[in-house]
């Protein structure tokens, strides 16, 4: 299933902290993609600034197969530079993974799986699978998630396998 796409103005969590002070995130920044409104904000894309404490964070994944202004769509659950997730996005607007592909072999082989950005006006499939799968889900689980990562954040736990890691 595809992520809600990121806008300006979305949340942001971020683990990193500066000695006793964490840096907890922020919304996304404008200009974003401004041709380009997803429940009529601007777009967010990878490369896009957000809000955090000392320096900008940096959007750095996205939908690499779902290009806005010739950069990968953001979405919520994608990772910035800092290492902190985007929290909020536009639940009628998909953007990701909407199926699976499967292993092929000897007589047979798998179907392909479908990628692209799903809304309740349009559907765009590319055909293209991902080597990864961000997360199982529909849209009731967002503000569990979203609050369970900004607790994360203020409280300076990790939420992820790598930040985990990084303790």
């Amino acid at each position: 299933m595809g992520m809600p796409a990121a806008r300006v103005g979305d949340p942001h969590v971020c683990p990193v902290s500066d000695g006793p002070k964490p840096h907890v995130g922020g919304p996304i920044l404008p200009p974003c993609q401004i041709n380009v409104l997803t429940g009529n904000l601007p777009q967010a894309r990878v490369g896009d600034l957000a809000v955090c404490a000392s320096v900008t964070d940096v959007i750095a994944m996205g939908a690499f197969n779902v290009l806005v202004g010739g950069s990968p769509a953001a979405r919520m659950l994608d990772t910035t530079a800092h290492g902190g997730k985007i929290v909020k996005g536009e639940p009628t607007v998909l953007i990701g993974t909407s199926g699976s592909g499967g292993g092929g072999g000897g007589g047979g082989g798998g179907g392909g799986g479908t990628q692209g950005m799903q809304s309740t006006a349009k559907s765009i499939d590319s055909r293209i699978a991902p080597p990864w799968t961000i997360m199982e889900g529909g849209n009731g689980d967002q503000d569990r998630m979203a609050t369970n990562l900004t607790a994360a954040a203020r409280d300076g736990t990790p939420f992820c396998e790598q930040c985990q890691k990084g303790q």
